[in-house]
């Protein structure tokens, strides 16, 4: 719990730059494919899922190189907390899946809640709006954790 809670407050000062940008493509593709109907309106939401394990990991890298916390040393500095390694990697894991569902769950309600938008403007929608968007959503997020497991070791 100690460890997660350590990696959370480090994703916590991410969470304003990776929002942003993800803010940014959702909007952009949601606006490019929506004029394809259904299947177009999920483009955002499914970009944002997809993106965001990828990117939390990434920046959780990239923190980690920068403050020497994993140096060729085997990481003296974290290894002064009360922690194992298998605790801080848990914890790493736990805290990219945590993250990337929130962001996915976060991508899937913006995309349900801009339908009215796009109906106001003459793009109808059907009934399986809401579920082809949960569940594109979720299965680009899932496919993008499976290659942020298989990266996450060497970086």
């Amino acid at each position: 719990k100690r460890a997660f809670m350590s990696e959370l407050a480090i994703v916590r000062t991410l969470i304003p730059s990776i929002a942003g940008v993800s803010l940014f493509i959702f909007v952009v593709l949601t606006l490019a494919n929506a004029s394809d109907g259904d299947s177009g309106m999920s483009a955002g939401a499914c970009a944002v899922s997809a993106m965001s394990p990828i990117m939390v990991m990434s920046s959780l890298a990239g923190f980690d190189n920068q403050n020497g916390w994993l140096s060729d040393r085997m990481g003296l500095y974290r290894a002064t907390l009360p922690l194992t390694r298998k605790d801080i990697i848990c914890a790493r894991y736990l805290s990219i899946i945590v993250f990337s569902a929130v962001m996915a769950c976060a991508a899937a309600l913006l995309s349900i809640v801009s339908i009215p938008l796009f109906n106001s403007v003459g793009i109808p929608s059907t009934g399986q709006t809401v579920f082809e968007i949960a569940i594109a959503s979720v299965a680009s997020m899932l496919i993008s954790l499976m290659r942020v497991f298989l990266a996450q070791p060497l970086f």
